[in-house]
Formats: structure tokens, C-alpha cells, sequence
């Protein structure tokens, strides 16, 4: 149920992002990384490899703030996670998320800066 909910926020998350940036399902991406003090996750917009600006946590949950101290957690603690498992710097990790259609369904990649490395399921992150 979790997972849906997660997968539903994400779908809204690119379908607002996309309309509000004026930038195709297909090229944005929406980038989580660690903060710098690494106690929290930022949100960055990303057109193709291009960073367009931040991302709130409020426009990503739209009515959804409720969880956002549970999503952010969660979040931060996979990175995290995904960060030691994978041998990649804390400053360096990121997951970003893409549309695989037009729907705005999400698929979610582990980075390593800007190297590509896997993609992540949503079940393995909580």
C-alpha cells in the first residue's frame, strides 16, 4: 500500500513538474539527493542532464505534506543505504526519477554523480 502511495505522489510529482517547467514528460527528470549537512534530501528539477531549478518538497507531495517528514526520512535513509551498498560518496549519490510514459508513470535510476548505475524498484527502498 506504501509503495502505491509513494508511486502516486511521484506520478503527480513529474506531471505538475512537466506542466509548470514547460518541459516534456520525456526530458524531465526530477533528481533526490543528500543535502549538504547529508541529514536530509533535496529535490532538484532536471531537463534531460540539465538542472532547471529546485523543487520543493510541498509542489513534489501536493496536499500530501502530512508525510512529508515520513517521505523525506525514508528517502534520506535509502540514500543513504544505496550510498554504502554501492560504494558511492555521500556527495555523489542521487536517484532520479523519469516518466517511462505518458502517464507519468515513474522508473527511478541510482546515480553516481552523473554516471548512470541501476535502476532502483520502489519496493527496495522501503
Amino acid at each position: 500500500m506504501y509503495e502505491e502511495q509513494i508511486e502516486s505522489v511521484m506520478r503527480g510529482a513529474l506531471l505538475s513538474a512537466s506542466k509548470g517547467n514547460n518541459i516534456s514528460l520525456q526530458d524531465l527528470r526530477i533528481k533526490m539527493r543528500l543535502t549538504e549537512s547529508q541529514d536530509s534530501t533535496e529535490c532538484i528539477t532536471l531537463n534531460k542532464t540539465e538542472e532547471i531549478g529546485e523543487l520543493t518538497w510541498s509542489k513534489v507531495l501536493g496536499l500530501k505534506v502530512v508525510l512529508k517528514s515520513m517521505i523525506v526520512g525514508t528517502i534520506t535513509k535509502m540514500l543513504t543505504k544505496l550510498s554504502e551498498e554501492n560504494s558511492i560518496d555521500k556527495s555523489e549519490v542521487n536517484v532520479r526519477v523519469f516518466a517511462k510514459d505518458m502517464k507519468g508513470t515513474p522508473t527511478l535510476y541510482l546515480f553516481n554523480g552523473v554516471k548512470r548505475i541501476k535502476e532502483v524498484q520502489l519496493s527496495e527502498l522501503f
